[in-house]
Formats: C-alpha cells, structure tokens, sequence
C-alpha cells in the first residue's frame, strides 16, 4: 500500500529529507533576510503546522528531532509549546554522518473524553 502524506491546500506534511537542510541553509544565508530583520515568526509557523497536524484525527503525537546546536529550533519549539523528552544519541544520518538529536514532542491531551490541543506549559530540567 502506499503512504500517502496527508496536504491541506499547498501544505503537505512528510518526513525529513536530506534536500531539507540544504534548504534550511540557504533560507539562513538569504540576502533579505537582514533587511527585514528576520524571516516571518517560526513559532507562529510551527503553531499552525501543529494545528493542522492535530486535524487529522488518528494523530496524537507530534515530534521534532532537533540537533542540539540549533539553538534557534529549539526556542522555537519551546515557545510554540512543545516538551523536551531527551536526547537520541546517533539518531539519523545527516550528509553521511551521525547525528545525536534532541527530541522534543507534543502530545494530544484527552480529558474527560474529550480531546484538547493545548501546549503543556515547558518545564526546564
């Protein structure tokens, strides 16, 4: 069977690729971005993509593997709500080479039966 990545309007979700960090590079060297200050809010940009995400019903976790030296991606994380769970030592293969990654995660809540997809409060540890 094959897997389907669910879309809503332009906007599909699917797994990382490696394409996907020389993309990320490149926005970080872009020209412009020094002239308006900086690109449009990621944890605005990460709270829509969670709001999206949690229209599809069957899902009840959402995770970021970040590289501990983005220390830009994880404020991000933690301002849009997100828990850091802990470090994966040599999790993926980035550019032919290991990388340990930081996981962090929001899970849907369900209280009294009912769903709710409210952002724990981050909890330092």
């Amino acid at each position: 069977m094959a897997n389907i990545d669910p879309q809503y309007g332009n906007v599909r979700l699917r797994r990382f690729e490696d394409r996907d960090a020389a993309m990320a590079a490149d926005l970080s060297r872009d020209p412009y971005v020094p002239l308006i200050g900086t690109l449009p809010s990621a944890s605005d940009a990460l709270r829509a993509l969670t709001a999206f995400a949690w229209t599809i019903p069957v899902l009840h976790r959402v995770e970021l593997y970040i590289e501990p030296w983005n220390t830009a991606s994880i404020r991000t994380a933690e301002r849009a709500g997100y828990e850091h769970e802990g470090l994966l030592r040599s999790h993926q293969e980035i550019a032919g080479k290991r990388s340990d990654m930081l996981l962090y995660a929001m899970v849907r809540e369900t209280r009294n039966g009912e769903e709710e997809h409210r952002p724990r409060k981050f909890r330092r540890r």
